[in-house]
């Protein structure tokens, strides 16, 4: 139980979501399932003038199995993000699972935002393996 708890780590409020951004910039990707644009709807001064020009000069992108609704955020335009979105039948809910380095978060955008973070480089390649099945299955968009 004590190495699990060591691997698990919770964040919230949008101290938390930004936190959650920074790390992701210690790797080369973030994947993301189930996206809607709630990043830069919600931090959009950041994602402009911090999170983005730090994006580009270390070469980090986005891929985005999203959810349709995502074309009606800022998050088309970001210049280091790919987007494809999920089959029709798949419903959007308040849930985005984050991948990157070795962890996987899970994201509830509620009103105060909350992320369950599993550290765990076997957890990391099993959502991997799915990001990449969904994505294979997903409908490319023009931008």
């Amino acid at each position: 139980d004590m190495v699990f708890g060591a691997q698990t780590k919770t964040y919230c409020g949008n101290e938390g979501m930004i936190a959650l951004l920074e790390d992701t910039l210690g790797s080369d990707e973030t994947l993301f399932i189930g996206g809607s644009g709630q990043v830069p709807v919600r931090y959009g001064k950041y994602i402009r003038e911090n999170y983005t020009p730090r994006a580009l000069a270390a070469g980090h992108r986005w891929r985005n199995a999203a959810y349709k609704t995502i074309l009606k955020t800022p998050a088309k335009t970001m210049p280091f993000h790919e987007i494809r979105l999920l089959p029709k039948n798949m419903e959007s809910n308040p849930n985005v699972v984050w991948i990157w380095g070795n962890k996987v978060a899970n994201v509830l955008w509620l009103e105060k935002p909350i992320a369950f973070v599993i550290e765990n480089k076997d957890i990391n390649r099993a959502y991997r393996t799915y990001f990449e099945h969904l994505w294979k299955q997903s409908k490319k968009i023009k931008r």
